[in-house]
């Protein structure tokens, strides 16, 4: 399961927000984002993200098919 408190702490942490990474994204609203965080969704795109600026991978409980790339 997704640990979005502690995703969202890491982020506190490492001046990042959930705006910044949207707008490096490329997304329109931060929906996709926050809904990544929240575990109720999958986007890889975002989790890639939060994976290369340094997210611990046990907090962002990556799919399957994302865990084999890694």
């Amino acid at each position: 399961m997704r640990n979005s408190t502690e995703i969202r702490i890491w982020m506190l942490r490492h001046q990042m927000t959930v705006e910044s990474a949207r707008r490096a994204l490329g997304y329109r609203n931060h929906t996709p984002v926050s809904l990544t965080i929240d575990g109720k969704k999958n986007l890889r795109k975002v989790l890639q993200y939060l994976k290369d600026q340094g997210c611990p991978e046990h907090y962002l409980d990556l799919p399957k098919s994302m865990e084999k790339a890694a």
